[in-house]
């Protein structure tokens, strides 16, 4: 039931976005790292939500935090004295947008109709 609780917690807030601040990006992949640690550990009595649960939420958290380490390498660089070629900055803004991107397409899954009804049986219902 915990695990349940939690999950409707977190998908009442607003999935974070590229252009945030670094803290509430921080704190909601910190949100996401937190359930995906639950969601393992209670594999065993939530079966195969508790699983697809813990997935989603690594995913979750591994995209944001690639978004924000490419966002913060950017920035750095352009700060500094050192050039770079241009292909390594292209590549660092594609890694950001893919990342984003993932982070669109992991949240959809987490909070999709299928996934809701699914917690909702398996593990809010239980005794």
């Amino acid at each position: 039931r915990r695990l349940g609780k939690y999950y409707q917690n977190i998908i009442q807030l607003e999935r974070v976005k590229a252009d945030d601040a670094a803290e509430l990006i921080h704190a909601f992949r910190k949100k996401c790292r937190r359930g995906r640690y639950w969601s393992e550990f209670l594999i065993p009595a939530g079966g195969g939500v508790a699983k697809h649960l813990a997935k989603y939420f690594k995913n979750l958290a591994t995209a944001i935090g690639t978004g924000r380490d490419m966002r913060l390498h950017l920035e750095k660089w352009q700060h500094s004295d050192r050039m770079f070629p241009k292909e390594f900055y292209r590549w660092h803004k594609k890694m950001e947008r893919d990342a984003w991107h993932e982070v669109k397409v992991n949240w959809k899954k987490l909070t999709d109709a299928k996934t809701q009804r699914q917690v909702k049986t398996a593990l809010l219902l239980r005794k």
